[in-house]
């Protein structure tokens, strides 16, 4: 993923954000990320929607794994549905 100054603190914030929001460790969040640009960029004609796709892509794969995996309400959490 290679990005200009500018972007990178934009992927650091998406990643942040997303990493927050599913309650998944930023490294897992980052790792996600970077495969997802990393295919889409090499595809995609139009290389400005790449953030935004790549986005929504690892969102799509985090709600996958919570159903997948739900949280035990013994955690402290109570699941909720995607």
């Amino acid at each position: 993923m290679s990005a200009l100054p500018d972007e990178a603190v934009d992927h650091k914030r998406a990643i942040a954000s997303l990493a927050k929001k599913s309650t998944v460790p930023i490294d897992e969040v980052t790792r996600l990320y970077e495969h997802e640009w990393a295919g889409l960029e090499t595809s995609a004609r139009v290389k400005c929607f790449v953030p935004i796709l790549t986005v929504r892509r690892v969102r799509e794969l985090l709600r996958k794994s919570r159903i997948k995996a739900p949280i035990r309400p013994s955690d402290g959490h109570i699941p909720t549905p995607g």
